[in-house]
């Protein structure tokens, strides 16, 4: 739990510089099985000397080539760089910069040429990612936002935010710029109370402090009621870590990394007692530990003996293929494997309950169409007690939604009918207005209105919009 709200501290400081980096002749990892001297690099004796000689411009491709060679770029590094070199050589860079150090101390130090700066990373493709923050930067200062105490660059804005009493201002041009989800800057603003009149866990005033502070497992129970007071986590979640001392099964240290290790089906067992023995489960979760496995037997043998296979294959599937490990209790469900059990046993009975309506309509039934057998009680009666009513309320509900479907295709059919004889229509005749009719929303009184309405109000007006002669006199 100590690490909800160690991110918070100084975050700001450090997403307000850009970091620009020419690949070109950027310092890269040499791996140990290169030997020195390297010919390929004018013969450099060692790592120093060889960087000297690939901060030359005129050595740059040979450096990107040996590089690529040799395993210590990849391919779009190596693209990168060469649209760097050419732009290197044109003195096309940003303030005419020409290596790691001037474009960096460039690009980061003067707020006034973070446009170019960004531009010439967008020429020569430098990824999204690596430039989103100080675009958001620009956009915010074009928008009119202020940087915290008017700090020119990366520098002077980390050490002006260094400093708890600016932190309000820090923040709230990090709000502007978007440089945190909201829900970051909304717990980094409750933290910010606390900073600002000394309360924070050992007095600690920065992100380091804080963090190598509560690291130490004697103060794990001042930060926690810090963490609490300061609204970062709840009070259920502050229990648990007080019950766990900060450190769940296998040593993970937060909810990420406590989830990434109990899904792991080798891990599901050590989870499970861990989770019984600090009190971190309700009385249902204990008793679905305690007997998972009786319930995935009993479960089973209340599926009818035609979906049986299905509910099988299903459990098989969540399980990794250790379905018969788990009912012979040689292996632990994972808390995600628990809570897709009874989706299988209720997929079992959709499908079940889908191939007696089937079965129906092969009756000939409904006029072909999907309805239960006629002897559905009796098919009903043959399934296992426990899920009887459950087969019955399902088709049930199918053969009502059935039902409703066939009534509206019908009353479409006659609409359009009627649709048809309004178009064959003499000429002049008034319009026939054809209102929406659905059966799932009958008007009050539960009746259906004719679809349509009729075409005519009187027989006069009929006859003359259809023809025919008037009826006999006596």
């Amino acid at each position: 739990m100590k690490s909800n709200f160690k991110k918070y501290y100084f975050v700001v400081s450090m997403v307000l510089g850009l970091m620009f980096t020419v690949l070109a002749s950027q310092a890269i990892d040499v791996p140990d099985t290169i030997k020195y001297p390297i010919a390929e690099l004018g013969g450099c004796g060692s790592r120093e000397v060889c960087q000297a000689y690939c901060d030359q411009t005129s050595n740059m491709e040979s450096c990107v080539d040996f590089g690529l060679k040799n395993a210590m770029l990849s391919e779009n590094e190596a693209v990168l760089a060469k649209k760097a070199i050419v732009k290197i050589k044109a003195g096309q860079t940003p303030g005419g910069c020409d290596s790691k150090e001037s474009c960096q101390s460039f690009c980061q130090n003067s707020i006034t040429d973070l446009n170019s700066c960004i531009a010439f990373a967008d020429e020569i493709g430098v990824p999204e990612e690596e430039i989103a923050q100080a675009k958001k930067i620009a956009q915010a200062l074009q928008k009119g936002a202020n940087l915290p105490g008017e700090c020119t660059g990366k520098a002077s804005c980390e050490s002006y935010c260094q400093d708890s009493s600016h932190i309000d201002e820090c923040l709230a041009f990090a709000e502007a710029a978007q440089l945190l989800p909201g829900d970051e800057i909304a717990e980094a603003k409750k933290v910010a109370v606390f900073l600002k009149n000394g309360k924070m866990p050992g007095g600690c005033k920065s992100k380091s402090e804080c963090q190598v502070y509560c690291e130490a497992s004697d103060h794990f129970e001042e930060c926690i009621s810090f963490a609490e007071n300061a609204q970062l986590i709840s009070k259920e979640e502050a229990e648990v870590a007080k019950k766990t001392g900060g450190q769940g099964p296998g040593g993970c240290k937060s909810k990420a990394t406590c989830e990434t290790y109990c899904n792991l089906t080798e891990n599901a067992k050590a989870c499970s007692d861990f989770a019984v023995e600090k009190g971190l489960v309700s009385e249902e979760e204990m008793d679905n530990i305690k007997n998972g496995v009786e319930k995935n037997r009993t479960g089973l043998g209340e599926v009818p003996d035609e979906a049986r296979n299905n509910a099988e294959n299903c459990l098989n599937n969540v399980f990794e293929g250790n379905l018969q490990k788990v009912l012979a209790g040689q292996q632990y469900t994972t808390k995600v494997q628990g809570e897709k059990i009874e989706g299988c046993f209720e997929e079992a009975i959709s499908k079940y309950t889908e191939s007696k309506m089937q079965q129906g309509a092969a009756q000939g039934g409904q006029g072909g169409q999907q309805g239960p057998p006629a002897d559905i009680e009796k098919e009903i009666q043959s399934a296992p007690a426990a899920v009887q009513d459950k087969i019955k309320n399902e088709i049930e509900t199918r053969t009502n939604e059935e039902k409703a479907k066939q009534a509206q295709q019908k009353v479409e059919e006659v609409k359009n009918q009627i649709q048809s004889q309004v178009q064959n229509m003499p000429s002049g005749a008034p319009p026939v207005n054809i209102p929406d009719v659905n059966l799932n929303s009958p008007p009050s009184g539960g009746v259906v209105p004719a679809p349509g309405g009729a075409p005519c109000n009187s027989e006069e007006e009929c006859r003359a919009m259809f023809g025919g002669s008037a009826p006999p006199t006596n």
